[in-house]
């Protein structure tokens, strides 16, 4: 499980993290094939439910995130953390090795 806390709509390395990365076929693929993907948002100028706002700060609050973005990967269960990371550099290729080497593939 990848949990993305993000600012989707004004932080800079989300935007860049999601136009690099999230949005590319390779990522995609593999994702669709090996993860299951948690958009944690903390947006500006979209409108957000009370049950939403406060769902996402208790996870974040759960997860100690302290800036966006951070990413939360997790266990098949959701239960046990396995590491973290943020943006990287290298596009989906690059971001791909960072997970497998956090979960250990």
């Amino acid at each position: 499980i990848i949990a993305n806390f993000s600012g989707s709509d004004w932080c800079g390395w989300c935007i860049k993290l999601h136009d690099e990365v999230f949005s590319k076929d390779a990522f995609k693929t593999y994702a669709d094939e090996n993860l299951v993907l948690v958009a944690i948002d903390f947006p500006r100028s979209k409108k957000l439910t009370d049950f939403v706002k406060d769902r996402n700060s208790k996870l974040a609050q759960k997860y100690g995130v302290r800036g966006f973005p951070t990413i939360v990967i997790l266990d098949s269960t959701g239960q046990k953390e396995l590491g973290r990371t943020g943006y990287v550099r290298g596009g989906p290729d690059a971001f791909i090795a960072g997970v497998k080497k956090i979960i250990g593939k």
